[in-house]
């Protein structure tokens, strides 16, 4: 009796097996259809106007460009004025067949590069205002992390160091709204820089 139950629940488990198998089989064909077919539609997306998109402007007359001797600040501030004039986009998280299908194929490259652009941007930000807090400028550093935020930057850092300079200042005031700016993100860091500021409140 026992050897027969242990065929039937070997049985048993072979037609789940087999079933489950079949199943993400299917899904996993649905998946990959679904994509194929949301790109050829992207690839065949027409061009569109991209000339009143939300471009970034990097407020030079702002920042204190030129104002400091210090080595490191001069050469970050060399690097920001070299992205002078070029056009820079924050397209956050959108994948190249979401742009395609939103802004046409013969956009994408020119779409791709304005967002590297913005990753650059992102990181000298950062590196700007660690240097000016080096060199003992941190109001000078909170205008430039400001504006990191103000361009939706999902750098963590660029959120903790403007934090740690507000709660330096007594501003807590400043950190409630710097936690809403980043509660408002589309990224997948997201979760991890609410948590980080936390610990600020």
């Amino acid at each position: 009796m026992l050897p027969l139950l242990i065929v039937l629940a070997f049985t048993v488990f072979l037609l789940l097996s087999n079933y489950f198998l079949r199943k993400n089989s299917h899904s996993e064909e649905d998946k990959q259809k679904a994509f194929w077919d949301l790109e050829n539609r992207a690839n065949a997306t027409r061009k569109k106007d991209i000339s009143k998109l939300d471009y970034i402007q990097i407020p030079y007359d702002t920042f204190p460009i030129g104002k400091y001797s210090d080595a490191k600040v001069t050469a970050i501030e060399q690097e920001l004025l070299s992205l002078k004039d070029l056009p820079i986009l924050n397209l956050g998280t959108q994948t190249n067949t979401e742009l395609k299908l939103t802004y046409g194929i013969a956009n994408l490259e020119i779409l791709s590069t304005c967002d590297d652009r913005f990753a650059t941007l992102a990181k000298l930000l950062v590196s700007y205002a660690q240097a000016l807090i080096e060199a003992g400028h941190p109001a000078d550093a909170i205008c430039v992390l400001r504006f990191g935020i103000d361009c939706k930057t999902d750098i963590v850092s660029n959120y903790t160091t403007l934090a740690e300079l507000y709660q330096a200042g007594n501003q807590t005031d400043q950190i409630k709204n710097l936690y809403s700016a980043a509660e408002a993100l589309d990224s997948p860091r997201k979760s991890v820089i609410l948590e980080k500021l936390k610990s600020n409140l």
